[in-house]
């Protein structure tokens, strides 16, 4: 005989299958919840930023760059005259956000002062967001009276999420019909 064929008689002699019950009862036991599939949660990451959901706050135009006005417009002087006289008051405005995981699928931001709204996607991080898109057609009523519509180029939102405070800048950039003008405004607002 080969030492398998008496080890295994020998083993199987000695080993009865009652024995081999009172083995396998307890693992049988600590499995029998193990069958079903585990259910994933459906909670939040603890390493992105929460920001699904409605926003509100102020928005300061602090910069105007690019072209800076010419006699065949007005809305880049116009404005830049009126920020370096810190004449413009803050805009209120509202973030409405809808979010899947770090994924910003929808970011709308809008002045309820001036009407101008803007459509972003974007990522969520650790302490912020970052999103671009683009902003509807605006329209500009400068100090002469005079009425421009650029053509918006893009826009961008970052900032950071402390608490239920995102503060951070907005940047919409045109196209005038004299040159391209881009405007920064600096964002502080609170879930609701």
């Amino acid at each position: 005989k080969t030492a398998y064929e008496i080890v295994s008689r020998d083993w199987s002699s000695d080993v009865c299958s009652s024995d081999l019950a009172l083995f396998f009862a307890p693992l049988a036991l600590l499995s029998a919840g193990c069958a079903q599939t585990p259910v994933p949660t459906s909670a939040p990451s603890p390493f992105i930023a929460q920001v699904g959901g409605e926003w509100s706050g102020s928005a300061k135009l602090v910069s105007v760059t690019g072209f800076q006005g010419s006699s065949g417009g007005c809305m880049a002087s116009d404005i830049d005259a009126r920020v370096r006289a810190a004449s413009l008051s803050d805009e209120r405005v509202t973030f409405s956000v809808t979010q899947s995981g770090k994924d910003l699928t929808a970011m709308q931001v809008r002045s309820t002062t001036t009407g101008l709204t803007c459509t972003h996607t974007g990522d969520a991080s650790l302490t912020g967001v970052s999103a671009s898109g683009q902003c509807e057609t605006p329209k500009f009523q400068c100090a002469n009276g005079t009425v421009e519509a650029p053509i918006t180029v893009g826009s961008v939102v970052s900032g950071t999420v402390v608490n239920n405070t995102m503060s951070g800048t907005w940047t919409n950039s045109y196209n005038t019909a004299v040159g391209n003008v881009i405007l920064t405004y600096q964002y502080t607002a609170q879930r609701q």
